[in-house]
């Protein structure tokens, strides 16, 4: 028993080797190869150059949000993008894409199955028994093992496994066009924040001295040197200082929320005060062309492999017009009972070999 299974397995070995081979034999793929479209050769922004324009352009740092001098900042753009669930539906549809590349390959080598089955059978006095000892009640053990190949001889599932690869590369983009979204979300909640903090401050001490002059004005109109216009005008300026504030912590309140969001927490969570650690204008700024700029945006590179992957489709729909080749084979053990089941008399195989090719399909594949 111990050397058929031996023989039994040089014989699979040998098999599968065999039909990696043929797939081997696929070296060519129908449909154009992909090549980025290149963008205008423009080496200047302006008719006159400008000299103090860099020769190249500067490389637009990962964490740029570090350049406003501010660790509240800092600290709420990481907070985002810890906990933002738009930042884990996107790690989730990347880890999903990746799985679909992987999947995909797997059709570049022999699919094998193995199988065991038990049957208690009465086969009775009117039909003949299908055991060689004529017994009409009976078990029956089989044990199979099979092997199932499509060689890409026209290389229709590289083709797609090249468009699957694509649109993995475009789920990373995008999920780095959100992050970068989403830092510039909050970095902009942070400076539209530390700007009516200061508005309000500015507001709330000039509604200081238009209490104080509207006091002023009071005593001089009690005393004679003022009119009762004066002491209006001066009561009409004082109120509509005070109905500028309203709005404005409003709106406060609103970008606070709106941060707190951002960051993946409920709005009565505490965000820090922005005194602390206020927001600079940074010191020095990358320049460069805008077509080089947008060139570098996530966005914009998740959309050119979006048109890789279509273009790759050429080839899977190039590849579904021409013949299709499969080959399988399969290695049985049937018999009555498990001791001695490996034997020679018990063993049934098969090989199988097709071609299919299209003749009519009504314009469906062209």
């Amino acid at each position: 028993m111990l050397d058929s299974s031996r023989h039994i397995g040089g014989r699979l070995r040998t098999l599968a080797l065999g039909l990696l081979s043929a797939g081997l034999l696929s070296a060519c793929a129908v449909g154009p190869d992909y090549r980025a479209p290149q963008a205008p050769q423009v080496s200047a922004f302006t008719r006159q150059a400008d000299p103090a324009a860099p020769a190249a352009m500067a490389d637009v740092r990962p964490d740029w949000w570090k350049a406003y001098g501010s660790p509240r900042l800092d600290s709420l753009v990481q907070r985002a993008l810890q906990h933002n669930p738009g930042i884990d539906a996107g790690l989730a549809n990347l880890r999903q894409a990746q799985e679909l590349v992987t999947a995909q390959r797997g059709l570049f080598f022999p699919q094998v199955q193995a199988g065991y089955s038990a049957n208690r059978q009465n086969a009775g006095q009117v039909l003949s028994s299908p055991l060689a000892s004529g017994a009409s009640l009976f078990t029956l053990h089989t044990a199979q093992v099979s092997v199932g190949f499509v060689p890409d001889v026209f290389g229709g599932n590289q083709r797609q496994v090249e468009s699957l690869q694509a649109t993995a590369d475009s789920q990373r983009l995008q999920l780095e066009a959100l992050r970068v979204t989403l830092a510039s979300n909050v970095a902009s909640a942070v400076i539209q924040e530390q700007l009516l903090v200061e508005q309000i401050a500015v507001l709330e001490e000039a509604l200081q001295l238009a209490q104080q002059q509207l006091q002023h004005t009071r005593g001089l109109k009690a005393q004679g040197y003022a009119s009762g216009l004066d002491l209006a005008q001066q009561e009409s300026a004082y109120a509509q200082t005070a109905a500028q504030l309203p709005p404005l912590r409003k709106q406060l309140e609103q970008t606070r929320n709106l941060l707190a969001v951002l960051c993946g927490d409920f709005p009565a969570a505490d965000l820090g005060a922005v005194q602390q650690a206020p927001v600079r204008l940074p010191a020095e700024l990358p320049q460069a062309l805008p077509s080089q700029l947008v060139s570098r945006r996530p966005d914009v590179q998740a959309a050119e492999a979006q048109f890789h992957a279509a273009y790759a489709q050429i080839g899977v729909a190039t590849a579904n017009m021409l013949p299709q080749f499969s080959l399988s084979a399969n290695l049985a053990y049937a018999g009555g009972a498990v001791g001695g089941l490996l034997s020679a008399g018990n063993k049934a195989w098969g090989l199988l070999g097709g071609v299919s090719a299209p003749l009519f399909s009504a314009g469906t594949l062209s």
